[in-house]
């Protein structure tokens, strides 16, 4: 029995290893996730900027997002709508990744971090974490294909 479960260990980390050597731990020096982290800066700056239209620049067109409540809503014309129906604007959104992985092939990867939310005096009213799956359009610009992000409790009062 000892032997067996040493054997489906060892299995399991074999196929850990290729599943997780297949993304690259990245970012270094001349990493290709430095381009992702480079494009969620360029999102966020365009959403500063220019406010929704900033936003959406960034989504690809069959992008999907995940609306706490409610199904995924796909394609950019669909976002585009729900944003108009639920109100959203970037306005006071800000985020910045914790972290980056990219697929071996170079196409596709992903960024993920924290953000928040503050209102017009500037005080943060909402929190949490986001994750965005990124794809390489065949312009080797950088869309958004998925995003999702949920809110954090409040933190206590002080």
């Amino acid at each position: 029995m000892g032997r067996m479960r040493g054997v489906a260990l060892a299995a399991a980390a074999v196929a850990l290893g290729a599943l997780l050597g297949s993304c690259a731990r990245g970012p270094s020096a001349g990493d290709p996730g430095n381009e992702l982290l480079a494009a969620e800066a360029r999102f966020a700056e365009a959403s500063a900027k220019r406010g929704l239209e900033g936003w959406l620049s960034f989504l690809g067109d069959d992008a999907v997002i995940f609306p706490a409540r409610g199904p995924a809503v796909r394609g950019i014309a669909g976002v585009k709508a729900y944003y108009a129906k639920v109100g959203f604007s970037p306005e006071g959104l800000a985020w910045s990744p914790d972290g980056v992985r990219m697929a071996a092939s170079g196409d596709m990867g992903f960024t993920y971090g924290r953000w928040t939310y503050a209102g017009k005096d500037g005080a943060v009213v909402a929190r949490g974490k986001f994750l965005t799956v990124w794809t390489r359009e065949a312009d080797g610009t950088w869309k958004v294909a998925a995003d999702i992000g949920n809110d954090e409790p409040p933190e206590p009062p002080k």
